[in-house]
């Protein structure tokens, strides 16, 4: 079988740009965790809404310090209509100031490429609470769930999937979920910020094609082996 998973170390914005040019635009799920603080987002954002099939779907992930740039950024390259959920990922865990409410949320937009997007429902049903009750009008024991994810948020320091040192790493479930969601097993997925490799895992799990770009050679070399070891 043709290797599908494809890791690339260097800067995401000069990949980009290859594959803009040498990999015409076949991506049908994108996920984006940048550095939250970033509002320089513009010139890697734009590629990626480029590479998506016009089918696809793109996630981009953040927090307070972002996510009303990134909206907006967004709406103006895919359009308010194609703009399908802002979803919460809250958790409750670190430093807090006396200052102000804990800000302990990050933030997941999904936008689609046009209005003929790829979502597979009942792939990520969750229990229903009410089933088996008077209050279960349709006799179904799982629903679709909200925009409001809690335990999909930032792996706490005492999670077992926790890689020492990488604050930032996300959970495994999370990208199972978004994967299933919106591909099927022929789709390739792009992850411009591959971190720990958190998405490659899944994507390889789940029988997906994968491209993942990491600009640092420690956090690579970590992601690298994690995928490749993975079953």
């Amino acid at each position: 079988m043709t290797n599908r998973i494809h890791t690339k170390l260097g800067d995401n914005g000069i990949v980009l740009k290859w594959l803009l040019n040498f990999w015409p635009p076949r991506f049908d799920m994108i996920y984006c965790d940048f550095m939250y603080e970033d509002t320089n987002f513009t010139y890697w954002l734009n590629d990626c809404v480029d590479l998506l099939t016009p089918t696809g779907s793109i996630f981009v992930q953040t927090d307070y310090r972002s996510i009303a740039e990134v909206k907006v950024h967004l709406d103006g390259l895919l359009g308010k209509e194609n703009y399908l959920n802002w979803i919460a990922l809250p958790f409750d865990w670190g430093g807090r100031s006396d200052r102000f409410f804990g800000r302990k949320t990050d933030h997941l937009l999904w936008y689609s490429k046009s209005k003929d997007y790829k979502f597979f429902p009942d792939r990520v049903q969750i229990p229903k609470v009410t089933a088996g009750t008077g209050f279960d009008k349709n006799n179904k024991p799982t629903k679709l769930p909200t925009d409001y994810w809690g335990g999909y948020a930032r792996l706490s320091t005492v999670s077992n999937e926790k890689i020492k040192g990488f604050s930032y790493q996300k959970p495994l479930k999370l990208m199972e979920l978004l994967v299933q969601a919106t591909t099927d097993t022929e789709d390739y997925v792009l992850d411009p910020f591959m971190g720990v490799g958190s998405m490659g895992v899944a994507c390889k799990k789940l029988g997906r094609g994968y491209v993942g770009i990491e600009i640092d050679k420690g956090t690579f070399d970590i992601a690298k082996k994690r995928i490749d070891e993975c079953e």
